[in-house]
């Protein structure tokens, strides 16, 4: 399904984090002669209920003089009422992985509250609310649209530090909001569609993805000013992956459509889920694996799982996409957007370099097609300031302008598109990388940074084939019974995180005779 062995999907976050992937864990007890085989329940159990349940399970007499932290949960293994109403987990430390802000949940019914301790934006508590019930994966924060609900269980969140006398961060007193930069909470008062934005911020530039939409970016602006230049109206804006295969009987604006699923979701405003989420703090990235959906139906696509890993390197944005695909083979080859790019509708020059000659249009509507021998496009404003985009590899494009209402804005419906294009068709057990760059500012800077990362690549290029195995050291290394050949078994070597269906593929392919071994003279066939 495209997920690591590690992944807690379709919870969010891991080991240490406040989040259920961090918390939530399996429990099963055996209790001969009163639990009952294939016995469940929703109680609430938190690992301190353990000690006083044992005692009562043992019918030993608790211990006079020692405070009990938990509560027994022999009713609960019964069959009987929990005893539990609620729980809260207080964690108070950073931990050098993501989202580790100090802070308290409280679960109640299907509600779980978490508070941030001292991270708002004047040094106080920020909170997220999530309803488990309908939202497992706490992918929709509704802190917001409950402020009786968040104050009732942040009561309670008081109460058991104060009686358990627990140490929480306090504001410092000293610290001064003008000497850094806005921080995430301002941002995302500002963009008003979602609160569930993350950033990114070198002092450079800074790159934001609205995590209730499938982590698609929609944020991009330098660290030092507000003008975000991307477009994020609907599900379908942002940069974002999307891919086509062939008509599947879906409808449109009132036209045939083609299976589409895309990173944000569907046209009906209905979002993909997200399978895993980290903000790295130490290693400055943000890393998502989104389960998309069909841009037409709104129905989730299983069969795929796209992810995305953004980095900053100085000026630059490096957004890492991978789509994994275990569908059914469409044998139609579409051109595919690689990704699809929407910006504000002030920058309305889409300028790209083509056979050595600078190359300049404003797009209209519908769908034109260029060539960009350079790689890289921009779309800049009448000062020739604006955003660059590269995709190595990749000189086919498409591009348009969308009127919309005629409202700009990151916001608004009108904004102009171009996509990188690669053709190709969808797969059984494909899996398509690459890398785009990102980048602002004055035309002439765009095209040397890209031009510097051009060099980079090569060189690291360079690098890597120097290093790559031969055919034979393959054959020699993976050749475990030492025969002289290689079965698919030994072909694939360690199934972990590696690509069986595409490797069984090139096996095949390799196999000359179809005698399910390989020789040297077939490993060195490359087709």
């Amino acid at each position: 399904d495209g997920l690591p062995p590690t992944s807690n999907a379709p919870l969010r976050g891991g080991k240490a984090t406040i989040y259920e992937g961090g918390t939530r864990v399996p429990c099963a007890v055996v209790w001969p002669g009163r639990t009952k085989a294939g016995q469940t329940t929703a109680a609430l159990i938190s690992s301190t209920d353990w000690y006083p349940t044992l005692l009562e399970m043992l019918q030993i007499e608790n211990p006079t003089g020692v405070q009990f932290d938990g509560i027994s949960q022999v009713p609960a293994l019964l069959g009987k009422t929990a005893p539990r109403d609620s729980v809260v987990c207080f964690v108070p430390n950073y931990f050098p992985r993501p989202d580790t802000i100090p802070a308290t949940y409280i679960r109640r019914g299907p509600w779980k509250l978490i508070r941030f301790h001292a991270d708002g934006d004047q040094g106080d508590d920020r909170f997220e609310l999530y309803n488990l019930d309908t939202d497992i994966g706490e992918s929709k924060n509704i802190a917001t649209a409950n402020p009786d609900l968040v104050r009732q269980l942040n009561d309670a969140i008081s109460t058991y530090l104060r009686n358990t006398e627990a140490l929480v961060p306090v504001p410092n007193p000293n610290f001064d909001m003008d000497t850094i930069s806005r921080s995430d909470k301002q941002l995302r008062a500002e963009l008003h569609m979602s609160d569930d934005w993350y950033f990114l911020d070198n002092g450079l530039i800074r790159i934001g993805v609205d995590r209730s939409r499938g982590a698609g970016i929609g944020y991009l602006s330098p660290s030092t000013t507000h003008g975000n230049v991307l477009n994020h109206f609907d599900e379908g804006r942002f940069i974002q992956q999307s891919y086509y295969g062939k008509k599947d009987g879906s409808m449109w604006n009132g036209k045939p459509w083609n299976y589409n699923p895309v990173q944000g979701g569907s046209w009906k405003g209905d979002s993909s889920q997200i399978l895993e989420f980290h903000k790295h703090n130490l290693e400055q990235t943000i890393f998502s694996r989104v389960q998309p959906q069909h841009w037409a139906t709104g129905a989730t696509c299983p069969e795929a799982v796209m992810q995305q890993t953004i980095s900053l390197d100085g000026e630059v944005a490096r957004v890492q996409f991978q789509w994994t695909y275990s569908g059914e083979n469409q044998m139609l080859a579409r051109h595919q957007e690689m990704p699809a790019v929407f910006v504000d509708a002030a920058l309305e020059n889409l300028v790209y370099r083509d056979q050595g000659k600078l190359e300049r249009r404003v797009p209209q509507w519908p769908n034109e097609y260029g060539t960009a021998s350079g790689q890289w496009f921009a779309y800049v404003d009448k000062s020739d300031w604006g955003i660059g985009v590269f995709t190595p590899g990749t000189t086919s494009f498409t591009c348009y302008r969308a009127k919309g209402n005629g409202k700009q804005g990151p916001q608004g419906s009108a904004c102009f598109y171009v996509a990188p294009l690669r053709t190709f068709s969808l797969s059984t057990g494909q899996v398509v990388r690459y890398d785009v760059y990102l980048t602002l500012g004055k035309l002439a800077d765009i095209e040397k940074r890209f031009n510097a990362v051009q060099q980079q690549r090569k060189i690291a290029d360079n690098s890597a084939a120097v290093i790559r195995r031969s055919p034979t050291a393959i054959l020699r290394r993976r050749d475990t019974n030492e025969d002289g050949f290689l079965t698919l078994k030994e072909y694939i070597g360690d199934p972990t995180n590696r690509n069986i269906p595409a490797l069984t593929k090139m096996f095949t392919q390799r196999d000359a005779n179809n005698d399910g071994r390989l020789t040297i003279k077939e490993m060195n066939n490359q087709k």
